[in-house]
């Protein structure tokens, strides 16, 4: 689709400009922002399992984001690809993604031998993008990873809330969407905090409390 492609490589070139340090600062702000919904999971559900991802080069950093949930007690699970998939695999406690060993395009790889998480048991998800709007659209990377991730826990009738992480800048006012794509839930950037755009029910979490 030439419009995703054309808003693929806009966002692109514009998160190249952000300078790594600003990218800390955005994840320190977004963490503080998580943190009263993430504290009400760990009460809640004690030790249970937070879907994260690791920033890719001009994306927003979630090491505070790690750091949060290793301080809250909740189990952290990476992205892997697997064929055209995508599968959670749990952190040790005791590890933090900064300390993880790298792939050849630079991405954060879990240990191999740490158990694979079903996404649907989990009680909210972290997700990435490149751009984001307000009723939800999410823009991808383009290979539709996230989108089969998300879309088979949708399918699956669990209404785990879907909580993307970005900078104010990944806000737009439209993002082009296809039947394939799945929406957000909610979305969390250092200036505007966390916006819900839709109360999912049944998912775990209270959204409305998350705001304090």
């Amino acid at each position: 689709m030439e419009e995703k492609r054309r808003a693929r490589a806009g966002m692109k070139a514009l998160l190249a400009a952000v300078p790594p340090q600003a990218l800390l600062a955005a994840g320190e702000a977004v963490a503080g922002h998580l943190h009263p919904l993430l504290q009400q999971v760990a009460r809640e559900a004690p030790g249970s399992t937070v879907p994260l991802f690791a920033g890719l080069r001009g994306e927003i950093a979630t090491g505070p984001v790690d750091h949060l949930l290793r301080e809250l007690g909740l189990t952290r699970a990476l992205p892997v690809i697997v064929g055209d998939d995508l599968e959670f695999r749990a952190l040790p406690p005791e590890l933090p993604v900064e300390a993880l060993p790298r792939d050849r395009m630079g991405i954060p790889v879990p240990p191999g031998d740490t158990a694979v998480v079903p996404l649907g048991e989990c009680r909210v998800i972290l997700v990435p993008g490149l751009a984001f709007d307000s009723q939800g659209g999410r823009l991808g990377r383009g290979r539709g990873f996230y989108d089969r991730a998300l879309g088979a826990v949708r399918q699956s009738g669990v209404e785990t809330p879907f909580v993307a992480l970005g900078l104010d800048l990944q806000r737009v006012p439209s993002v082009p969407r296809g039947p394939e794509d799945v929406p957000v839930d909610a979305l969390c950037t250092p200036g505007e905090g966390l916006q819900w755009f839709r109360l999912p029910g049944g998912g775990g979490v209270d959204p409305p409390s998350a705001h304090g």
